[in-house]
């Protein structure tokens, strides 16, 4: 048996393969956590809903604004994108609501944080504090700009990320895994494959949630929002660590890193439930090889079908490792989950009742 005890490392530049095969090939697995995993994403209601509502004053139309959240970063396109990105794509929603304009209420235009979102490596709360105590706007200023204006925006935002972070743990707190989620990756693990989560969720969050669902030991990596980008991570994972830059220059330059590295595994695979997911995984394949559709995989777990589509993946792993699984299969899959979310936003009540 293979022991299962905690042994991950959470930065990109410490991370090493395990030295198990399975049939003598080297099997990996990217995973995201909330909505993947588990129904995680439903944290965008009780925490980021609401800590939103609250701080951006839209208690006179919440119930409203509670819907264009769950659009926002739930039910849509947009699905798992990072919470900066999803607060000024819901600010956007909001203010283009017929309720908001008819009361006059303001919305922000978010325009420091939407070009901080563009330069900057990590979207977490410690890159943009860090931001923001370094001093130096100049990266996200244009003419006429004021540094005192985008230092209050920033801040405010960062004030509100807290907010969010203090509600999640009751948000989440009798959250669970998707059974067929548990069972994969313990067989998968025991079977010699690797492991990794990469996630855009906190690392604390991560860390007490994989504890809970009793995978933490299945995990040769653990990397959240701090980390940096799931494209970076899927790329660590293939070939080791290379720093955001390089990866970027890879695609830019059109010098995939495979023409100068030997790949770890034989097979990887990322498994997702957001387009985000599939994004990060073409542009990881992008700077390996070139092309987007490999060497990494993607099995993309469709919303409302999350535990089934665990069970898919599991009948799928001999597949896997024995490198038969169809690219069709593959493909059709992720169409299926892209087309699932492929939903207009629609400013109807949020409670419409139909008359008895």
């Amino acid at each position: 048996m293979r022991p299962v005890e905690p042994h991950y490392v959470t930065e990109f530049g410490d991370y090493s393969p395990s030295e198990c095969h399975v049939d003598g090939k080297k099997i990996g697995f990217g995973v995201d956590l909330d909505g993947c995993v588990d129904m995680g994403m439903e944290k965008h209601l009780l925490a980021f809903g609401v800590a939103s509502i609250i701080h951006y004053g839209f208690q006179p139309i919440q119930s409203l604004a509670m819907k264009a959240w769950m659009y926002a970063n739930y039910y849509s396109l947009d699905r798992g994108v990072s919470r900066f990105i999803a607060l000024f794509r819901w600010a956007d929603i909001v203010r283009g609501t017929r309720a908001a304009q008819g009361l006059g209420l303001p919305v922000a235009d978010f325009r420091y944080l939407r070009r901080w979102c563009d330069v900057t490596s990590a979207y977490s709360p410690e890159a943009l504090a860090t931001f923001i105590d370094a001093g130096d706007f100049t990266a996200i200023l244009e003419g006429g700009d004021s540094q005192e204006a985008a230092s209050e925006e920033l801040a405010d935002v960062l004030d509100w990320s807290g907010k969010v972070n203090a509600l999640v743990p009751d948000s989440t707190a009798n959250m669970a895994a998707f059974p067929n989620a548990v069972k994969m990756i313990h067989d998968g693990y025991q079977r010699g494959a690797d492991y990794a989560i990469v996630s855009g969720t906190p690392q604390a969050h991560i860390e007490a949630q994989v504890g809970k669902y009793g995978i933490a030991g299945c995990l040769e990596g653990l990397w959240g929002q701090q980390a940096g980008r799931k494209s970076q991570g899927l790329v660590t994972m293939m070939v080791g660590p290379v720093e955001r830059d390089k990866l970027q220059s890879a695609i830019d330059d059109g010098k995939p890193l495979l023409e100068s590295r030997e790949a770890v595994y034989d097979a990887l695979v990322m498994i997702g439930d957001a387009p985000k997911d599939n994004e990060e995984r073409e542009k990881a394949n992008l700077a390996l090889s070139g092309r987007k559709d490999g060497p990494i995989r993607m099995h993309l777990v469709p919303v409302e079908s999350e535990n089934d589509s665990w069970a898919i993946l599991h009948g799928n792993l001999d597949k896997i490792i024995a490198g038969t699984w169809s690219a069709d299969e593959e493909a059709a899959m992720i169409a299926d989950g892209l087309a699932n979310l492929s939903v207009e936003w629609d400013e109807s009540p949020v409670y419409n009742f139909r008359r008895a």
